[in-house]
């Protein structure tokens, strides 16, 4: 349930570090979830969600550069909708989300953006594309929309001077983002304005 994950996500990050205050955050959380227990997402697929055996799938990443003030490490956070492929961005259903603290300081927003969209990739869109190519036997068109531009363009090229460290750094192979986002890949990768991300 997305109204809780922050709550709980907030928590399990301070559980090394627990204090009083976590504790009545916790009962809180607890109290409201005792409440609530009716609620839920009921999800339903529009007319024309899938349209002539497609389907797009469309992501959307974005991170918190040095977020966290103790740690200094940023928070990916993505979500991917699933629709109908005959239009831009409008037929759709919200079919996964997720944030994750990353597992080391990034250096610069372009680094922890870049973290972004392989988290989103990696943990999200390609385990949905298998789901509809594997299980409902559709055809799947993939867009990925980030809001910057050094990110996108490492992702598309494969290369960036100004990430060349990342391999060792964060574990991220940039040819991973070229084989999915370059000319040659299944993917597309485009510019969103920060305020629509």
């Amino acid at each position: 349930r997305p109204e809780i994950h922050f709550g709980v996500v907030a928590l399990a990050s301070e559980v090394t570090f627990w204090s009083a205050a976590c504790d009545r955050r916790l009962r809180h959380l607890f109290g409201y979830i005792s409440g609530a227990l009716d609620n839920g997402i009921l999800i339903r697929a529009p007319e024309g969600y899938v349209h002539g055996g497609k389907v797009k799938v469309v992501s959307y990443s974005d991170a918190d550069h040095a977020g966290c003030l103790r740690t200094r490490r940023s928070t990916s956070g993505w979500c991917v909708f699933a629709g109908g492929a005959r239009g831009a961005h409008g037929l759709a259903a919200l079919f996964d989300w997720g944030c994750r603290k990353q597992t080391a300081v990034a250096l610069s927003s372009a680094e922890s953006e870049t973290i972004a969209i392989v988290d989103c990739t990696t943990r999200s869109v390609l385990p949905a594309i298998s789901f509809f190519e594997d299980t409902l036997r559709l055809e799947v068109s993939h867009e990925h929309l980030a809001d910057n531009d050094a990110a996108r363009i490492g992702a598309q090229s494969g290369a960036s001077s100004a990430l060349r460290y990342m391999r060792k750094h964060q574990g991220i192979s940039l040819s991973f983002l070229r084989d999915r986002f370059g000319e040659e890949g299944p993917s597309t990768i485009l510019r969103v304005a920060t305020e629509l991300n």
